[in-house]
């Protein structure tokens, strides 16, 4: 009797599989959803940023304009003198109005200068001498605005001192003043007021009237 052996032979065929995955519709909605939303927020902030520039370039050219005004002012107060009808260098001082004599536009002839508030503008008032005996007429004065929003309120713009520089008091000020400062606060919408600050010594200022 023969005998019939069974051999299983197997074979292992090592075979490399690649898998190629795709996204899916859900992922494709949530990546699309994602971009949108950084798209808008970039957008967004685009416009605000467009919206806000000339706002910011407004304010900053209020500053500016206001810095300019201060800086001439301080020259002028600084090369103060009589006026040509003999007045004294300072005619009037509180605190919120200063007016002075000065050369402004070094043509020989000195000018009554008047610096004020009004209806929260910084604004200066200039009158030319007139006649023989010189006249300050009033009526001649042209006034230009040096600064707008000015919101001092009830802190004063100007602070007079005398020689050591000591704040003098209401009735000393004509006649002792040597050094003035100007300080303004000028109204910023949706930032802190910005203070413009400075001091100028008045040269030819006598002691004595």
């Amino acid at each position: 009797m023969k005998k019939h052996y069974f051999i299983n032979k197997t074979r292992n065929n090592n075979r490399e599989i690649t898998t190629q995955r795709g996204f899916t519709l859900l992922e494709t909605i949530i990546v699309l959803g994602i971009f949108s939303m950084l798209i808008i927020v970039l957008m967004n902030l685009f416009i605000n940023g467009v919206k806000l520039f000339p706002f910011v370039f407004k304010q900053n050219e209020s500053v500016n304009s206001a810095e300019y005004g201060v800086h001439m002012m301080v020259r002028e107060i600084r090369n103060a003198s009589m006026g040509d009808n003999g007045n004294y260098t300072l005619e009037m001082a509180n605190d919120n109005v200063l007016i002075f004599y000065s050369d402004v536009d070094l043509d020989g002839k000195v000018e009554r200068i008047r610096y004020f508030i009004e209806n929260e503008e910084f604004k200066k008032g200039v009158i030319k001498p007139t006649g023989a005996p010189a006249q300050y007429l009033t009526e001649n004065e042209t006034v230009s605005t040096i600064a707008k929003n000015i919101k001092n309120n009830a802190t004063p713009v100007f602070y007079y001192y005398d020689g050591n520089n000591n704040v003098l008091p209401t009735e000393a000020i004509l006649t002792q003043t040597k050094m003035i400062k100007v300080r303004l606060e000028l109204g910023m919408e949706g930032r802190e007021n910005y203070i413009l600050e400075s001091y100028t010594q008045i040269r030819n200022l006598k002691i004595n009237l």
